[in-house]
């Protein structure tokens, strides 16, 4: 509930202490998975591949093995914990 109180002059609103956790519980337990440089590689990979498109062949076809092996890396990870 709001008070208001007057302090120099001015009107403040205030929050009267009360008790508003009844009935709360804990929440439950969540399993996080562990950092991975997955990501990271993913979009070097990408970006391998889209300098390759603008520069050579053999720059895109690096970025494109690098983009699937890091993308089957980071699935795997995800799923394995499962």
């Amino acid at each position: 509930m709001l008070e208001r109180k007057q302090m120099n002059g001015q009107e403040r609103n205030t929050a009267a202490a009360r008790d508003d956790t009844e009935g709360w519980s804990a929440p439950a337990a969540q399993e996080i998975p562990q950092p991975s440089y997955a990501p990271a590689t993913l979009a070097m990979g990408i970006a391998l591949l889209l300098w390759g498109i603008a520069t050579a062949w053999p720059i895109s076809a690096a970025g494109l093995v690098l983009a699937v092996v890091s993308l089957a890396r980071w699935i795997g990870e995800l799923t394995h914990g499962e």
